[in-house]
């Protein structure tokens, strides 16, 4: 299998594709094992089930423990195969959805932009109209012509009861 060459700049559906083909090929390289070790035990036994070779009795045992070995190992690479892809499979639905919604949240964003802008816009007014009549009240602003005392009154403590 080839390597890539440097630094590739791929888009995740790339991604997920080539992780695909990854458990493509190794389905494919454990199938091809599965069929080789069938082979095996169909010389071992024969056409006519006759066992050919005339093998031992330990031999027959090793051949049987050659191929649990092999089932129990092609079984454990499949079950990896399918975890590997159901990951990519959540992988890529956290990708959609987390995209969808920044899309949403894009839109959100742009939508609350304009209405903060606009809000920006009357404050940034309102407050010029205020600076303005508050420079036009300055002038008259000075504490004698407001007739206002210097210290604060306390509240009586008039209470209904």
């Amino acid at each position: 299998m080839n390597m890539p060459d440097g630094p590739n700049h791929t888009s995740r559906q790339e991604v997920i594709d080539h992780l695909l083909e990854s458990i493509i090929h190794e389905e494919m390289a454990l199938a091809n094992l599965l069929n080789a070790g069938a082979s095996k035990i169909h010389a071992f036994i024969g056409n006519e089930y006759n066992f050919p070779t005339h093998p031992s009795n330990q031999e027959i045992i090793t051949m049987n423990k050659s191929a649990l070995h092999l089932l129990r190992t092609a079984v454990m690479k499949d079950w990896y195969l399918l975890n590997k892809l159901e990951e990519i499979f959540a992988f890529d639905e956290r990708q959609m959805s987390s995209h969808s919604h920044n899309l949403f949240n894009n839109e959100l964003d742009e939508n609350s932009n304009g209405d903060l802008n606009e809000l920006q816009e009357t404050q940034s007014n309102e407050e010029g109209n205020t600076l303005q009549g508050d420079k036009e009240l300055s002038d008259e602003s000075t504490p004698e012509n407001l007739g206002g005392q210097d210290e604060p009154q306390e509240l009586s403590d008039d209470r209904s009861e």
